[in-house]
């Protein structure tokens, strides 16, 4: 079971998820870290759409976390966060 930080507008969202056998496990031992995402201005990714929150989320190793600034997001699809 893997569990990975989900914030959007502020609000952190705690997210369990199970590992599905598609991607391998991150076996590095780098420090967990923040992915950004921002409709503009600085942040890891910027954008406001499900393409742009999908490719943050793929960026997530085990242990880092998502933060989604504030802002109307349009999200066309499931945003799936990576099993390993």
């Amino acid at each position: 079971m893997r569990t990975v930080f989900l914030a959007v507008g502020g609000v952190v969202f705690l997210v369990s998820v199970g590992s599905c056998g598609r991607q391998s496990v991150n076996t590095s031992t780098a420090s967990p870290r923040t992915v950004t995402v921002a409709q503009s201005g600085t942040a890891d990714v910027i954008g406001s759409d499900s393409a742009t929150l999908q490719w943050a989320a793929d960026q997530l190793k085990l242990g880092d976390t998502l933060s989604i600034g504030p802002g109307t997001y349009s999200i066309e699809n499931s945003l799936r966060i990576p099993t390993g």
